[in-house]
């Protein structure tokens, strides 16, 4: 190869690592992100971005994995009828660690049923067989662990071991009852199961989330949201869910929300907005509360995000929002557990619309400097304003996902209303700003 020749060969070879290495080009032509305006998709949308992976949560400030909390965020993904495949990468998560979650070995102090309990309701929702799911059968688990009739001093009839709330009896009698429908009514859950159940509801109606109840009985909301749902899985029992959504109603305060855990939450609203669906009892002000608490500022994906989450006990917190998100997506949909499933859930998973971008003049003329700002994009990305799809400006969102542009009006641009389009380059995000030439 001549001198020449090798020359042209190094030139080459430095564009095309050049063209490699250089970042792409700002494009308003890609596809746009998905986004909604509905709340409990925008909520779900958010929610997805937690988790690791797009397969699992971890415990905030650890690497421990919360696998109770990834199957929360199937649930509320399947209650806001978006992101089927994310669902199923969760709960197939679950399926793979069930060893680790119910800690099976008994190195953890397990095993806890609870956790076996909660898997097999998250199987049933994807629309899989818990007695196939993970490499085990989870409802025989679930009815060789409980205690048996004959009295015993370390167990009581109808209760399983490892679990520490009634919550979890909730969950083993969702799973139980709605198993049965799909693998046998030997699965369904048995008379000392359901007596045992029915002892946690205190005289007033709510349930005691201890085990047993405690004497005086203490009701708990979360409880009785979870509980309610169980009664509907069972079938029948008129009078228990009445009793239960009375007493709910006794403690809603007077903006819709119930208070718990030290004030008002959208955990315990959410919870108690789905029982009392059941119960046919009105929640419209309830939902109305719960979606008044959805984030609607700073970064709408990335690093920081928040918009679309909903805010635990009236602030956003990374950690405590994100099971309140899940649950809350429960109640503003009055989706219960006992028949949840992915009927009508869509493929794609979207994040929270943008607001309209805000234009400092309505009404400017060609030539003149104007500024639009648009808010909800993601902390430090590039955004392209263009206008008829030719490029006007380019700025850096701050941290909080807001951009500020100043550009020229052309002076070739005809006089009437006009569209400018701004565009996110990482996160596709997009807004529409309409301003008017006189």
């Amino acid at each position: 190869m001549s001198r020449l020749s090798r020359n042209l060969a190094t030139i080459v070879a430095v564009a095309l690592v050049a063209l490699t290495l250089a970042p792409p080009a700002i494009s308003s032509a890609a596809p746009p992100r998905p986004t909604t305006t509905n709340i409990a998709g925008g909520a779900a949308g958010w929610l997805a971005q937690q988790l690791k992976g797009g397969t699992h949560l971890v415990f905030p400030g650890t690497t421990f994995v919360d696998y109770g909390g990834t199957a929360d965020v199937a649930f509320a993904l399947a209650a806001a009828r978006v992101g089927r495949s994310t669902i199923h990468d969760a709960v197939s998560y679950v399926g793979a660690h069930l060893d680790e979650y119910a800690d099976y070995s008994g190195g953890q102090g397990g095993p806890y049923f609870g956790s076996v309990g909660k898997a097999a309701v998250a199987a049933l929702v994807d629309g899989r067989n818990p007695n196939n799911f993970g490499g085990h059968h989870l409802l025989t688990e679930l009815k060789a662990d409980e205690c048996p009739t004959k009295s015993s001093t370390s167990c009581v009839p109808g209760n399983n071991t490892g679990i520490f709330s009634s919550v979890s009896t909730s969950f083993i009698v969702i799973a139980e009852a709605r198993g049965a429908k799909l693998d046998g009514g030997q699965f369904a859950p048995s008379a000392n199961l359901e007596s045992f159940f029915l002892s946690l509801q205190c005289g007033d109606g709510g349930f005691s989330s201890d085990l047993p109840a405690d004497d005086p009985c203490q009701p708990d909301v979360d409880a009785t949201g979870y509980a309610l749902m169980a009664l509907q899985a069972l079938g029948g029992h008129a009078a228990q869910i009445k009793k239960a959504a009375s007493w709910l109603v006794s403690q809603r305060n007077a903006d819709g929300s119930w208070t718990s855990q030290g004030g008002k939450n959208i955990d315990s609203t959410a919870l108690a907005t789905a029982g009392l669906r059941i119960a046919g009892r009105t929640t419209a002000k309830s939902v109305g509360w719960l979606r008044a608490q959805q984030v609607t500022t700073g970064p709408t994906v990335g690093k920081g995000a928040k918009r679309g989450a909903l805010r635990y006990q009236g602030k956003f917190d990374p950690a405590s929002s994100i099971k309140g998100t899940a649950d809350a997506i429960l109640g503003i949909t009055r989706s219960s557990l006992a028949t949840l499933d992915l009927t009508a859930v869509r493929a794609d998973l979207p994040v929270l619309a943008l607001a309209v971008p805000h234009v400092r003049h309505a009404k400017v003329r060609p030539g003149a400097k104007e500024m639009v700002t648009g808010k909800g994009f993601a902390a430090g990305e590039r955004v392209l304003a263009t206008i008829h799809a030719k490029s006007v400006r380019s700025a850096v969102a701050n941290d909080n996902g807001t951009v500020s542009l100043s550009f020229t009006v052309p002076k070739s641009m005809a006089k009437g209303a006009h569209t400018m389009l701004l565009t996110g380059h990482r996160s596709q995000l997009r807004s529409k700003a309409s301003f008017v030439i006189r």
